[in-house]
């Protein structure tokens, strides 16, 4: 979940709310819960930063990626590919079974 929080957040500056509606779009329901603590998770490890910022009403949290997240974001991109890479071999030698 926490990979998706973070590609969320390095689509642009976002609010809590508006990450959860995007994943829900995405078919992926986040309790709010869960979503608030893996923020806050992230911004403990130094992947996300936040500042609140006044919208027309209460101020809000706004989140963004930090260079940091960005290298993680890529080394988790890196891993994915590698992981993509042998499914797919194995995917092809379990066609070629039958």
């Amino acid at each position: 979940m926490a990979l998706w929080v973070l590609v969320m957040v390095a689509e642009g500056p976002v609010h809590g709310y508006e990450i959860l509606t995007r994943l829900r779009e995405a078919g992926i329901p986040l309790n709010p819960g869960t979503l608030y603590r893996t923020l806050r998770t992230l911004e403990a490890q130094g992947l996300v930063e936040s500042r609140w910022v006044m919208c027309g009403g209460p101020a809000r949290r706004l989140y963004r990626i930090t260079p940091q997240g960005w290298a993680h974001l890529r080394e988790l991109r890196d891993l994915l590919q590698e992981q993509k890479r042998a499914l797919e071999e194995v995917m092809e030698r379990i066609n070629k079974l039958g």
